[in-house]
């Protein structure tokens, strides 16, 4: 019994390192919590994205991972987070609102960097760890998010 809930408790906790916010496993999926997100899925990791209090809670548009690309619209409100980590790369582009230096708590820093296009859009990108915190997507902004 004692290694049944270790194990439980390895893989939840393996969940949640891996997308960086809560998740919630169903069979080999892993689902963003929340009303509004996405979680793309790559060879070596993956990145979530979303917000866990914005949008229509009764309707939630976040499905099974995607396969290296998601995107979704952030709803209006207080805005979103991302997290999740690929040793390979990763990205996360917002188009509307330019996102906040920090996040909500003014802590982690978001990342974003203006790109060069028309409409505005703003790509936080790396390899590794992908964290950026609640307030990081402003409410109202389109969001794509690749994983390797």
């Amino acid at each position: 019994m004692k290694r049944r809930i270790l194990a439980r408790i390895g893989v939840g906790g393996a969940l949640c390192l891996m997308s960086g916010m809560l998740t919630v496993g169903t069979g080999s999926a892993a689902h963003a919590v929340g009303p509004s997100g996405c979680v793309a899925q790559g060879a070596n990791g993956g990145v979530a994205a979303g917000s866990l209090v914005d949008g229509d809670i009764t309707n939630p548009n976040a499905g099974p991972p995607s396969a290296g690309s998601c995107t979704f619209a952030e709803p209006a409100g207080t805005g979103g987070g991302f997290g999740g980590s690929d040793s390979v790369s990763w990205s996360v582009t917002v188009t509307g609102t330019a996102p906040p230096a920090t996040d909500a708590t003014g802590a982690t820093p978001c990342g974003f960097k203006a790109n060069n296009t028309t409409p505005q859009s703003w790509t936080a990108s790396g390899t590794g760890q992908a964290d950026g915190g609640f307030g990081c997507i402003p409410g109202g902004d389109n969001v794509t998010v690749t994983a390797g």
